[in-house]
This record gives structure tokens, sequence and C-alpha cells, in this order.
């Protein structure tokens, strides 16, 4: 059970409403006016010598393109797991939960135990809580992208698959996502024939849940004492098209998503300057790919910071 110091904030109960036509791309532009018209200011005021990501916005409907939602990590809550981590942003929240190094012999995997492995094996597995709530307007989107042959944002979305045996599509495609993005930060070859289980449970989305689940997942090895070469921190960027130009969204909320024509992820370690994982879907020109890049880069450096934070506030004994 979570710690008593480690409680969620800012809890919502996500309620059904009747489904409602699903609005125009332009409509749902209109909603971000109060993030996109600070663009105009930021350039008239940039006084920065880096587009540096800002965060934890007081409030944030009216936050800067480049800031972050508010931002809470805690490490260590879960007492029955060799290490454990909760990470909030926003309305977003993760639960990850990692055990091991153990033998292959324990591993959760029935794959990962029947096989030989004379390295070690990460296994990474991502669930939607039970009864886990989806806005009717992103279910009515995703199934609209995917009648037409497109991605859209539907690997964001679940309607509870957590809840069952087996897991969802868009479970499998995130868990293979935190795989590739966290493995590349473990020495695998100092843990022959062991394993390492990370469960991540998905407790409420509101956007940028892969990123949030990266760097749940790595701050949570950190927590159980496992070698890592660096801290995993991650970012993603929506890209929204308005009349004339293209506007970088830094840690896009749910509804910005559905707006978007495209998203950018970016997991590196930031000490080392290596990428781990570069994701992106949709279409955009070779200039607004390039800025979104630069956006996720800065944003992965400061949310290495306040990982690094976390676990130093974590280990530093209180006087």
């Amino acid at each position: 059970m979570p710690a008593p110091t480690s409680t969620l904030t800012n809890c919502y109960t996500p309620l059904h409403a009747p489904v409602k036509p699903s609005p125009s791309t332009n409509d749902k532009s209109k909603s971000l006016l109060p993030r996109i018209r600070n663009i105009n200011a930021n350039s008239t005021n940039e006084t920065k010598s880096e587009n540096d990501v800002e965060m934890n916005d007081p409030d944030d409907n009216h936050r800067d393109t480049k800031q972050f939602r508010r931002v809470f990590m805690d490490c260590g809550i879960l007492s029955n797991a060799d290490g454990s981590a909760l990470v909030e942003i926003g309305q977003t929240k993760i639960l990850c939960a990692v055990h091991g190094p153990r033998s292959l012999s324990s591993s959760s995997s029935s794959e990962t135990a029947s096989e030989f492995h004379s390295e070690g094996v990460l296994h990474c597995d991502i669930r939607y809580a039970p009864h886990f709530g989806v806005k009717p307007e992103t279910i009515a989107f995703a199934k609209t992208s995917e009648s037409v042959g497109g991605g859209g944002n539907s690997h964001l979305m679940s309607q509870g698959g957590g809840g069952g045996v087996a897991a969802s599509a868009e479970e499998v495609e995130l868990s293979a996502r935190v795989h590739d993005a966290i493995v590349s930060s473990v020495p695998l070859g100092a843990l022959a024939k062991s394993v390492l289980d990370v469960h991540v449970m998905v407790l409420q989305s509101d956007g940028a849940v892969l990123s949030s689940c990266i760097a749940c997942a790595s701050l949570a090895l950190a927590d159980a004492g496992v070698e890592l070469y660096d801290l995993v921190s991650c970012c993603s960027v929506a890209l929204v098209d308005i009349p004339k130009k293209s506007v970088c969204l830094a840690d896009p909320t749910e509804e910005e998503l559905l707006a978007s024509s495209g998203v950018v992820t970016l997991a590196m370690l930031s000490n080392l300057k290596e990428v781990t994982l570069w994701d992106q879907t949709g279409t955009a020109s070779l200039g607004v790919t390039t800025d979104a890049i630069e956006m996720c880069r800065d944003g992965c450096s400061t949310m290495h910071k306040f990982m690094r934070q976390c676990l130093v506030t974590k280990q530093t004994p209180a006087n």
C-alpha cells in the first residue's frame, strides 16, 4: 500500500456523458487559444539562451506552450516491491512496481521463464487500471481513426484492459515502447540469467501517458537499487495546426492531443546525451519537426532534474 505521505493529488472520477458530434479540427484548435495566444508574447520577450521547458504552472489551462503541468514524483511507496514509484503530471497518474533482479524461473512471464538467456532480461507490462474512464469523444475519435485506416491517437486510449487477463492492443504497444526506451539504461550483461519485472499501472490518463510511464519505470528501477547508466527522462510535444503555422505544445493534455496533427515523443539519457526512443506520429514539415525535437530535448533535461531531485530527497534522512 502507498505510504501515508504518498497520496494522489488532484484526483477525479471520470463521468460518462452523452456522446456529442465530434467537433471539427478548427473548433478543437479554438479551445487551445488560452495556451496558443502566448506565442507572440514569448517571441517578443524571449531572453533565454535555450528554449527551456518550464514546470509547475499554477493554471494548466493558461500555461505557456513550453510549460509542463503540475509534476509530483515519489518513490519507495510499495512495501511488497523491490522498487516502486509514483508519477503525476497534471491529471495523468502512473504507478510502477519493480521486482528483481531474480532468477528467470520466478519471472511472471511464462515465455521468459521457459527460455535460456545468457544475459539479463527486462520484462515490461503496462496496464490501465480496471474500469479506467475514457471520455466519450475520445472513444469516438479513436474509432473514427481506426475505421479510415489511420492510427490517430488511439494508442493512448483504453477501455479498462487492465481488468482482464489478456492485455489490449494499446497496452501491448505501450509496453513495447516503454521497454525500448528504458532497456538501454540497464546493463543487462551484469545480470546474467536474471530477470527484472517492471509492472506499470495507469491510474488516470490525461495525455502524455507514454512519457509518464517511461519516467515512472526509470524511477522505480533506480529505487530498486538496479545499476543504471543513467535515468531515462521523456517528453512529448503535440503539433497543432493553426492558420499559417503549426504550434508545438509541450506536455499535451488529452484535449490537445485530439486537436493535434502529430505528436513527437523523445526519451533520453540526459547525462550521456543519448536518445533511447524517438516516436513520431502524424505529418509535419522539417522545420516544425526540428523545433518539436528541440523542445522535447529541453523537456527531457528539465524532467531529469526533477527525477534526480526525487531520488536524492528520498535518500536524504530527515533532520
